[in-house]
């Protein structure tokens, strides 16, 4: 039938850029393409959990914000995380949750479920939650007809 070749979408990249192996991998057999199903296997991140911003600082810990910085849109937003025995430490927040709480759509509260992590720099920062994976059942999906929306060309000269 021919020489089988394995190829992956991506030959100069084992990961997507966020951390995923390339969703589909060919078969090519004479032009015959085809999905190759493996068992899937979560790549394992480079940065470790020191735990939630409140198991970090207990019950009755605070966490502080530094006016200057939060209205400093050029920095990420750095928190102030106190101990009730009022031994503290200061924590950056990443672009997004800086993001967050700068528009609003991230609270103080939320802040308490989110996890601090560190990397291959050593520097703890405050990070989203983890999303993983969202499995859908096909099962509990109805098919549906997608229509290419239509462009008037006289719309698109002005």
């Amino acid at each position: 039938m021919g020489e089988e070749t394995n190829s992956n979408c991506y030959p100069t990249h084992n990961l997507t850029s966020w951390g995923y192996p390339p969703a589909i991998k060919h078969n090519l057999i004479k032009n015959k393409m085809e999905l190759v199903f493996e068992n899937y296997q979560a790549v394992e991140s480079t940065l470790s959990s020191l735990g939630t911003v409140a198991k970090a600082i207990g019950q009755n810990g605070s966490i502080n914000l530094i006016p200057s910085n939060y209205k400093n849109d050029s920095v990420r937003v750095k928190l102030i995380l106190k101990k009730e025995d009022g031994t503290s430490t200061g924590v950056t927040c990443s672009q997004k949750v800086s993001d967050g709480l700068r528009d609003k759509s991230i609270t103080m509260g939320h802040l308490l479920n989110f996890e601090v992590l560190y990397g291959e720099s050593g520097i703890p920062f405050i990070s989203l939650p983890g999303g993983g994976l969202v499995e859908f059942a096909v099962k509990d999906l109805r098919a549906v007809d997608y229509k290419v929306a239509t462009v008037d060309f006289a719309d698109l000269i002005a």
